[in-house]
């Protein structure tokens, strides 16, 4: 079970990954193939190391007094937040709920189904 914090921006999202080193990427919508490229929807959690808590990747502009999640659209885009972050391989989640852990150090953790506190 993972327990959640608020979202924060990309810089605290970064200074989390830094601290701690472990992300945790979820599917929210299943993969299909697509004009060259395997769409869905992929949401990112890094681990905070000072609350013990997940903290998602929140989009920088709030949207009607909401800031909502950064829900990743391709696997392209979540394997370039993967490498732009230092992580030296990536597996990516296909199927909606289930997810993947993995750390800088490269141990990487297939969940079936993602549950959060």
């Amino acid at each position: 079970m993972y327990r959640l914090e608020s979202g924060v921006s990309e810089a605290g999202f970064k200074e989390c990954l830094e601290g701690s080193g472990q992300l945790l990427i979820l599917c929210t919508e299943e993969a299909r193939t697509g004009r060259g490229n395997f769409q869905g929807g992929w949401q990112l959690f890094a681990f905070n190391p000072e609350t013990e808590r997940w903290a998602t990747l929140n989009l920088f502009r709030p949207r009607r007094g909401v800031t909502p999640p950064r829900i990743i659209k391709t696997v392209n885009g979540v394997c370039s937040f993967i490498i732009d972050a230092g992580f030296p391989a990536g597996i990516i989640p296909f199927k909606v709920g289930s997810g993947v852990e993995a750390s800088k150090a490269g141990d990487v953790r297939y969940i079936s189904r993602v549950v959060f506190d």
